[in-house]
């Protein structure tokens, strides 16, 4: 795991310090090692390239040191990520002549693979990686995403400067470079809890989407999508032992590092049997780690303890609190270069660090639930393709807006299933903001909705014929990429921590959307697959324990020890002079949070790090 940054100009600015100061800052995503490289282009162009580097593997001395170059000196590489499948690639590489390795590194395959097949390479890379490739002889610069965004990739094109690099600092350090809100990023962070790829929350910076390829040349940009999920048109026989075979060989393959390899352990379904199949392929003790909170009743402790002592694991537990996350919301906010959408997201940097202490890689859960349908609300949605009764929703809606802010949950599900619309009731399960309380927070309702946006994310979502597998695609494409996927590689990153998936092996999401509706989903019973793989390797207790998530109590300390904290930000004069949102809502939604007459925390707390991001510059 590491960071890249380049640029590519004829713009006069101090080009060497430029890419010192845009690598340097990525410091934390590869403190092991920095290259830079540099070439003259035509039309008085010139290319830097920076690279930081975690060394995972071939870590002995500096062979495996970027930027690189082909084995014929045509190309250079500068590579982020992981290509699991190397090995069997370097087979393939000798099977076509090329028998001359200078490293044992994954990064010297991708750039002889794209030697041989150009972008047909990202055919047969299983990984995780954001790489670009320069052509001396064509002048040509290739960039390309993994398939599900796994790995991040930003860029930018203005005047005759084009940019990119892992994370936006880096970018906002090229000269000229004007950090500019984006106002329709903004109205998506409100809705969504994150922006939609391929836009961010700066004008003008925009994200490689995943599965996509681009192309620069003569200052000029081309983009191509070279992967996507197939829709189900096409039905195939999937097997419970075909889905186990694969999942054990991704975890295999993810095993594969120099260095020490260990799993965050929720004590939940997922990360529960992941750690399980990862004792099928070692004979030492796999460093498991685990976070709890202070104050939060629903603690996942005892539940990760029971499996780190059923599985013989080395287990760590990390304890935070209020002070904890006062202390590192601004820390998290600027690794994550954009208002966090969950307090979850310092549990999981705190729990990076304390695991870096003992490991370098660890593999995680994530991705099941958007693969195999994990959220209730798979289950749940097919009731809006339903012509459920009105009075049904108008009794839940007279029965809940008598009580207090526990039926927040029973409120939204009711509010989502009353749309017919499939995207808008899509975005009303997980929206913290609705559109007519973005209209009455922001003074300027002048924004644009997305129009553009959302006839393009219908037009790929026409092709499913089952609303469950639609559902699923959309929440891969972004919820899962442009918020979990970015919180977990930026988190970690902070740390110096390679963080790996093994249910988003790209073969097994491809799989999962062979699979039936009802080996995903049956009598109300999410995952269900998975659990029936899950019942030989882990206990039943475990399995069928009610999904819990990765959850910090903050709505009960904005009432408690948060609550000055949360004011004085909220009601600062730095933050209303911004003159974008209206006091009197704001003051609304927090009086009727700290009396308990409404559960407003998710919209405090993207209020809150909106403030501190706004703050921060």
């Amino acid at each position: 795991m590491c960071g890249i940054a380049g640029f590519i100009t004829r713009e006069v600015f101090d080009y060497e310090e430029t890419i010192r100061s845009m690598t340097e800052i990525l410091s934390h995503r590869g403190p092991n090692m920095q290259g830079y490289f540099e070439s003259r282009l035509q039309n008085d162009y010139i290319l830097k390239f920076g690279h930081v580097r975690l060394s995972i593997l071939d870590i002995v001395g500096d062979r495996g040191k970027q930027p690189m170059d082909s084995f014929d000196g045509r190309y250079t590489i500068i590579f982020n990520g992981e290509i699991y499948n190397y090995l069997e690639l370097k087979e393939l590489l000798m099977k076509n002549g090329i028998y001359d390795f200078r490293t044992n590194t994954d990064t010297e395959i991708i750039i002889d693979m794209y030697s041989l097949y150009k972008e047909k390479c990202l055919d047969y890379f299983n990984g995780m990686f954001a790489f670009a490739i320069y052509d001396k002889y064509t002048q040509e610069v290739f960039i390309a995403r993994d398939r599900l965004g796994k790995k991040p990739l930003y860029y930018s094109k203005f005047k005759n400067t084009f940019v990119f690099a892992s994370e936006i600092k880096a970018i906002l350090k090229i000269p000229d470079m004007t950090k500019e809100v984006n106002m329709d990023g903004l109205t998506d962070y409100l809705k969504f809890r994150y922006v939609r790829n391929p836009s961010t929350l700066f004008k003008n910076v925009y994200k490689l989407e995943p599965g996509y390829y681009l192309k620069y040349k003569n200052n000029k940009i081309q983009k191509k999508r070279y992967w996507d999920i197939k829709n189900d048109e096409i039905e195939k026989d999937v097997t419970q032992e075909d889905v186990e075979k694969l999942l054990l060989d991704s975890v295999k393959l993810r095993m594969r590092a120099d260095v020490s390899v260990g799993a965050f352990l929720s004590g939940g379904l997922d990360s529960s049997l992941i750690v399980a199949m990862m004792s099928k392929f070692t004979d030492k003790k796999i460093n498991t780690f685990s976070v709890g909170f202070e104050g939060n009743k629903v603690s996942e402790l005892p539940y990760a303890k029971l499996v780190a002592d059923y599985l013989g694991t080395n287990h760590h537990e990390v304890y935070i609190n209020s002070k904890s996350v006062i202390n590192n919301l601004e820390k998290c906010i600027y690794y994550r270069d954009e208002p966090i959408s969950e307090p979850s997201e310092i549990g999981v940097y705190l729990l990076a660090k304390e695991a870096q202490n003992k490991v370098t890689v660890v593999l995680t859960g994530e991705g099941s639930d958007e693969s195999f349908a994990g959220y209730p609300k798979y289950a749940y949605d097919s009731l809006g393709e339903s012509n459920l009764c009105n009075s049904v929703f108008k009794v839940v809606d007279d029965f809940t807006s008598s009580r207090t802010s526990n039926c927040r949950r029973i409120r939204q599900a009711s509010n989502a299933l009353k749309t017919h619309d499939y995207l808008e009731r899509y975005d009303k399960w997980f929206a913290s903001f609705s559109k007519t309380e973005i209209d009455m927070l922001m003074k300027n309702n002048d924004y644009r909705t997305g129009q553009l946006q959302e006839f393009k994310i219908k037009k790929s979502l026409s092709g499913f014929k089952s609303n469950l597998n639609r559902m699923q695609y959309y929440d891969i494409k972004y919820w899962l990429t442009d918020n979990l996927l970015d919180r977990a590689d930026k988190m970690l990153m902070a740390a110096s921590l390679e963080g790996r998936v093994p249910f988003l092996d790209y073969r097994i999401v491809e799989q999962a959307f062979l699979l039936k509706d009802n080996q995903k989903i049956k009598m109300g019973n999410c995952k269900k697959i998975i659990k029936d793989i899950a019942e030989r390797y882990i206990p039943k207790k475990i399995i069928n324990r009610k999904k819990v998530g990765f959850y910090i109590p903050v709505s009960q300390w904005f009432r408690t020890e948060m609550k000055d904290y949360l004011c004085d930000n909220l009601f600062s004069a730095d933050f209303l002079n911004l003159n974008l949102f209206n006091k009197k809502y704001i003051e609304n939604i927090v009086n009727n949070h700290i009396s308990g007459k409404e559960d407003n925390y998710k919209k405090l707390w993207m209020l809150l790090c909106l403030k501190k991001w706004f703050e921060m510059g």
